[in-house]
């Protein structure tokens, strides 16, 4: 091809370009992105709207301004952008301020289950956190029937099945259902008629004034109680009640062994239907698994103690009890233990010193434990020397047992440094008491002095087999000792009965005679 035209051809491809690259919109690609740009500073700009009003909306809440609060949730929810996971526990607060009714919180959830399903993942909800609120206040509001049902629907679904909490909650659900109907049942069953001797014709009929028979006969009119008839259908209810509140505790247990409060609920049924073996062992694995809590031991005592007396596990169970919880009602562990210990003492002859060794033993480890925890009953002071001696009586010469016993508390014991630093005692029988418990526990070391003396007359008192109560030993001591600056013995009842700081230092004997007085008024 010759060179000009060559150079026609190619001009003219250009010209045709030109025409088609000028049929693009240019024009409308410069407006899009354009737009994008004022799209993406309107998605910002609202960003920082929500944000601010998520924080608007914890500040009204920390100034108790719910009605605010409400209007600040009225303008999220209408937000698409809204997270609905950092709006829904304060929005149950408004409700449970300004509308606590149980059909608004139901509504509520509702309405909340529906929307996480429209959510994205990037605002969907923890819905087994939903279905729990739910059924805790269908639960709060008696509804438990309604509840039930709302447990039953997402229990047997994935990842409902595994959730220890949602299992506890229907068997709470269940077990109360279940003891309504034992009420109900209780209720149905025909009282015992009372005999009333027929009344004599002579008798005199006691007159009631006009007034007061008005006001009785209006509380005469109560309203009678419906109460279904029980028959097959009714029992079938009950049982099916029993068997879903057992299984769901079981259940719940097996996910997690640290809820006390299902624990409880499971042996109580489990102890309904005298299954006793079942239950001490469903308490003796919560034990193994939570050696810390206390609900386990207490339940664990209780039953084999009402169920298991004759087994002396229940002996040790209650030494374990109260070693870590030193401090329970005497009336739950240590007075069965102190009662168990005295009948084994009494039914003992004196040649079987071990068994008496060990029964003394733990009857002091019992008391000192208390003791040594703050416990003012001046009862178990009493006791405590009085199981003291006859243990150190009935000890062998090297006194294994008291050595044992006194290995991390007698010095503490006999520096006194229970009294001067952490007690507060009552009265001055009660110090000069701790003064003794402290000069028996020196039976190595023999006190001088008249301390020592009086110590000497408890021990010969108590080993007499008289009955130890201080005051009478007490004196005892002071009328031996005749009379010292005029005080007679007769007074010392004037001198417990006032404990101010004035008599003790009117009665400067007090002083010489134990040593330096330091008290508190209660």
């Amino acid at each position: 091809m010759p060179f000009g035209r060559s150079v026609l051809f190619i001009s003219s491809c250009l010209k045709g370009l030109i025409k088609i690259w000028g049929t693009f919109p240019v024009k409308s690609t410069y407006i899009i992105s354009g737009n994008w740009k004022k799209g993406r500073v309107v998605l910002g700009l609202r960003n920082f709207h929500v944000t601010n009003l998520y924080e608007l909306l914890q500040k009204s809440l920390y100034e108790h301004n719910y009605c605010r609060a409400s209007e600040i949730l009225e303008v999220l929810l209408q937000c698409p952008d809204c997270d609905l996971s950092r709006i829904w526990q304060p929005a149950i607060k408004v409700l449970f301020t300004l509308d606590p009714t149980s059909t608004t919180f139901i509504e509520f959830f509702n309405i909340l289950l529906l929307k996480n399903h429209a959510l994205s993942a990037k605002f969907i909800l923890d819905k087994q956190r939903i279905i729990m609120e739910l059924v805790f206040y269908q639960m709060k509001y008696g509804n438990a029937t309604d509840a039930l049902a709302t447990a039953e629907t997402y229990l047997p679904m994935e990842p409902y099945c595994n959730n220890p909490v949602l299992h506890g909650y229907t068997g709470l659900l269940a077990y109360s259902l279940w003891e309504q109907l034992n009420t109900m049942i209780k209720e149905n069953e025909p009282k015992p008629e009372i005999y009333k001797p027929p009344k004599r014709k002579n008798s005199s009929k006691k007159h009631i004034p006009p007034r007061e028979k008005l006001k009785r006969n209006r509380n005469d009119y109560k309203e009678e109680i419906e109460i279904p008839e029980i028959d097959e259908q009714f029992m079938d209810r009950r049982k099916r009640y029993y068997e879903m509140s057992l299984s769901n505790f079981k259940r719940s247990l097996d996910l997690d062994m640290s809820n006390d409060m299902f624990l409880i609920y499971s042996v109580k049924l489990l102890l309904h239907n005298e299954e006793i073996e079942e239950a001490i062992t469903v308490i003796q694995n919560f034990c193994d698994n939570n050696p810390s809590v206390l609900t386990g031991h207490r339940l664990l005592f209780e039953v084999l103690h009402t169920y298991k007396s004759f087994d002396s596990k229940w002996v040790e169970v209650g030494q374990a009890y109260h070693r870590i919880d030193p401090v329970s009602p005497p009336e739950k562990v240590l007075n069965p233990l102190i009662e168990h210990y005295t009948q084994v003492i009494k039914n003992t002859i004196e040649e079987e010193r071990e068994i008496l060794v060990d029964a003394y033993y733990n009857i002091c480890e019992l008391l000192f434990q208390r003791i040594e925890h703050g416990d003012d009953n001046p009862n178990y002071l009493y006791k405590t020397i009085e199981s003291f001696v006859w243990l150190e009586y009935f000890d062998n010469r090297q006194k294994v047992k008291v050595k044992e016993l006194l290995q991390n508390r007698g010095e503490w014991f006999r520096e006194y440094l229970f009294y001067t630093q952490r007690k507060v005692v009552n009265s001055l029988w009660e110090h000069q008491c701790y003064k003794i418990l402290s000069a028996c526990l020196s039976y190595n070391e023999p006190m001088g002095g008249k301390l020592g003396k009086l110590a000497e007359k408890v021990r010969e008192y108590i080993l007499a087999g008289n009955y130890f109560r201080y005051e009478r030993a007490f004196y005892n001591f002071v009328r031996q000792s005749k009379k010292h600056n005029g005080i007679n013995a007769s007074r010392l009842s004037d001198l417990d009965s006032d404990n101010s700081d004035d008599n003790v230092e009117h009665y400067g004997w007090w002083e010489e005679m134990i040593g330096t007085y330091q008290t508190h008024d209660t």
